[in-house]
């Protein structure tokens, strides 16, 4: 097999966390041949790219919403008041109302235009943003009010 061209190889078309990849580390300078397994490159992928991670915030002092999950629930008991910071270019956050005793107010800290808030009233309403050129920009908003 070591004869054999990468591109001769048969294709794995039912790939498992436990198969490996062929790295070459530090090509530029010292070269040596590694393995790494596919779940551990996954791994290295950041949360936010796979949409499967989610934190949920709740009544409370002022909070500071994750950069690093992909999904924020607002669970507002009471007041809730949250910060959204800067993110990765192409970066998606979105962000949902499950409890709304009380309107949470999301502030985005960097925008495109005069958006400033976001005030979620009821429960089911929802806001989608994507970070692009140092900014966070409105994809889609569904029944949250921009401020």
């Amino acid at each position: 097999m070591a004869d054999k061209k990468i591109t001769a190889l048969t294709e794995n078309t039912a790939l498992a966390s436990t198969d490996l990849f062929h790295v070459v580390d530090d090509p530029s300078s010292s070269p040596s041949n590694q393995k790494i397994t596919v779940a551990n490159v996954m791994n290295k992928i950041p949360t936010f790219i796979g949409m499967n991670s989610v934190e949920t915030l709740t009544a409370g002092a002022s909070q500071t919403m994750s950069v690093s999950t992909a999904v924020t629930l607002l669970s507002a008991g009471g007041a809730l008041s949250a910060t959204l910071g800067s993110g990765v270019t192409g970066q998606i956050k979105v962000i949902a109302c499950i409890v709304a005793t009380a309107n949470p107010v999301v502030t985005v800290t960097t925008t495109l235009g005069s958006l400033s808030t976001i005030t979620f009233d009821a429960v089911g309403e929802s806001a989608t943003l994507i970070y692009h050129d140092s900014e966070w920009n409105i994809l889609s908003l569904n029944g949250a009010t921009p401020g």
